[in-house]
């Protein structure tokens, strides 16, 4: 017997809808826990940036180097520089440009601004930097490859970081905190070509922050994001050319009839904006990024310019063996944590073995995504063999000697492989063992496996990380004795101090005292050679009333003393001091400017950081 419910208005008539007498009850359904969709990523992201959050942890309480010299020194006076917006370059280069843009120095300006333009936040926004990167491309891996797949991809972020060590990759130096990033987008790529929305957009974001940090990351990160662009591409090209009916789940619907009046109803179409602000984000991001670079090419330097005209001149190359073995040899770093590799002396002692158990992983993951149709572990297993070619091509293209810091940032390459193998495998035991009693240990192994890895690797980070030197423990000392020598000179006032360089291998000093004048108000100043390192910004007038000359043990180019008076020696440079006026006597002897009587000594020439 059948129960008619009548009287439901409609246009003209009425509609009688028949329902059966017996109906199934529906089902009650659980509420969703809300908290467990995320918590869950969180845990595996958490897991996976562990080392790097816990030196950041270290960094923010204990404080970095009060002290810096060299290319670090450099990186934080750029910063400083970018506080005020007026960075428009990437980091220098050796062969007289800069690399593309000066993201990274933007990036690190905020926590640098926090500590009153110390070195200390540069440390901390270095780390940022990695923990962040691994943070996002955990969650990225778990939600397109799987629960497992994010686990593992845990395993193979820690055992990178572990083997280049914690300590390193905290370090602001430019081709060491590019390593995680690429890391990133190499995730990220895959993810994208496996249909995932918005990650080619966020890896061209941190992709841009990789390429103007570290030229060198180039061809992989452009590699890696073209090929993903072009599957994307491919894969809309096919669904224009064959779209889908539309269905409810698995049920194709039946086509509107032609027949039916068209409804006149607003327009529902809204801006993509709208509802992909990720994507908006991300757009805005990379307009950015890229304004100040191409701001300087068109009015400025025209750096963009000198750096393709570089890569478009012939140089000599490396051959292709001595790029595998380069390329083997940062790889077993993280694969076997083979950390004597980071040093350039160190080959690796296998180089055939490393590439094959980089090539099975990555063999099996594209059979397995195949097979199963897993496109997320098809495209890892795929990118990381294209990554693997591109960084042996890359190498081979490097001019000049092909020093192992400069693909450091390789070590993060065989991660790809694993996450892609172990998306693929994801629930094939189960499947197997569906026949087995729930609690037979036949369903057991994946999950045991997964979890004796996460934890064994965990494991290492945590000592690792206890055992990473602090970083305020790295002031370097020579810049310390040597700031003492100069303040009295140089005095509490704001002049602007000139630094002369007799040896150019004194240049690192020079760095970290230059970094010391500005951070206690004195603008320093550079003579034409130097303003690649230290910025067209500090150029020279001639004017300055101070000058440091710094000069090496051996008297070559040292000042005569008429002219100059020598402060002391630390280490290997000897610095001098010259002041504008008339030379003082001591007796019959001629001292120099300098001899004249100094400004008081400022009060803790160390007391910011």
């Amino acid at each position: 017997m059948a129960r008619v419910v009548e009287d439901v208005p409609a246009l003209d008539d009425r509609i009688v809808i028949e329902f059966p007498a017996e109906l199934p009850p529906i089902p009650e359904r659980k509420p969703r826990r809300w908290w467990w969709s995320w918590a869950a990523p969180a845990g595996v992201a958490v897991v996976a940036a562990a080392p790097m959050l816990l030196m950041l942890i270290s960094v923010m309480a204990g404080g970095g180097p009060r002290t810096e010299s060299a290319d670090d020194a450099l990186i934080t006076m750029a910063t400083r520089d970018a506080i005020h917006g007026h960075q428009l370059l990437g980091p220098y280069s050796r062969f007289g440009w800069h690399h593309p843009g000066p993201t990274y120095f933007y990036v690190l300006s905020l926590p640098t601004w926090i500590a009153h333009g110390g070195p200390t936040g540069s440390w901390v926004g270095a780390t940022a930097i990695g923990a962040a990167a691994v943070l996002g491309a955990a969650i990225v891996v778990r939600r397109v490859g799987g629960p497992r797949a994010g686990w593992w991809f845990a395993v193979g972020a820690v055992a990178v970081v572990c083997g280049l060590g914690p300590g390193l990759l905290r370090d602001p130096w430019n081709p060491y905190v590019v390593t995680l990033p690429v890391l990133f987008v190499a995730m990220a790529s895959a993810a994208a070509a496996a249909g995932a929305r918005g990650a080619l957009a966020w890896a061209l974001v941190v992709g841009s922050l990789a390429v103007q940090t570290h030229v060198s990351t180039a061809p992989v990160v452009i590699g890696l994001i073209g090929a993903a662009a072009v599957v994307q591409f491919v894969r809309w090209c096919w669904r224009r050319a064959h779209p889908a009916p539309p269905q409810v789940g698995h049920v194709p619907l039946d086509p509107i009839p032609g027949i039916l009046p068209a409804l006149d109803l607003p327009d529902l179409v809204r801006p993509w904006w709208t509802y992909r602000p990720d994507i908006a984000i991300a757009v805005m991001v990379l307009v950015l990024e890229w304004t100040p670079p191409l701001w300087d090419q068109f009015w400025g330097s025209g750096n963009l310019g000198k750096l393709l005209s570089f890569f478009a001149a012939s140089h000599p190359t490396h051959p292709w063996g001595l790029s595998w073995h380069l390329v083997t040899a940062v790889a077993g770093i993280a694969m076997f944590q083979h950390h004597g590799a980071v040093q350039d002396t160190v080959a690796d002692p296998h180089p055939l073995v490393t590439t094959v158990a980089f090539v099975l992983p990555a063999i099996g993951a594209i059979a397995l995504g195949i097979g199963r149709k897993r496109p997320f572990a098809l495209w890892c297993g795929a990118f990381g063999l294209l990554a693997g070619l591109l960084a042996v091509l890359s190498v081979t293209r490097i001019v000049g000697q092909p020093f192992r810091y400069l693909i450091i940032w390789m070590a993060v390459l065989p991660v790809l492989p694993l996450v892609g193998l172990a998306s693929g495998l994801e629930g094939l035991w189960s499947d197997w063992a569906s026949d087995a009693p729930p609690t037979s240990w036949l369903r057991a192994p994946g999950a045991v496996l997964t979890a004796a890895a996460v934890i064994a690797v965990s494991v290492l980070g945590l000592v690792d990380s206890a055992n990473a030197t602090p970083a305020a423990a790295l002031t370097d000392p020579r810049i310390v004795a040597a700031w003492n020598l100069v303040a009295p000179v140089v005095g509490t006032g704001h002049e602007p101090v000139r630094i002369e360089l007799a040896d150019g291998s004194r240049w690192p000093a020079a760095a970290g005292v230059a970094l010391e004048l500005e951070r206690h108000g004195h603008p320093v100043r550079v003579e034409q050679p130097w303003t690649l390192l230290f910025g067209t910004r500090r150029l020279a007038t001639g004017s300055e009333p101070i000058a440091l000359i710094f000069a090496s043990v051996d008297t070559t180019g040292w000042p005569p003393p008429d002219e100059a008076t020598l402060l002391g020696q630390e280490g290997p440079s000897v610095i001098f001091v010259r002041r504008q006026g008339p030379a003082c006597w001591l007796g019959w002897m001629p001292m120099g400017g300098p001899a004249c009587p100094a400004p008081a000594q400022p009060a803790g020439p160390l007391t910011t950081r």
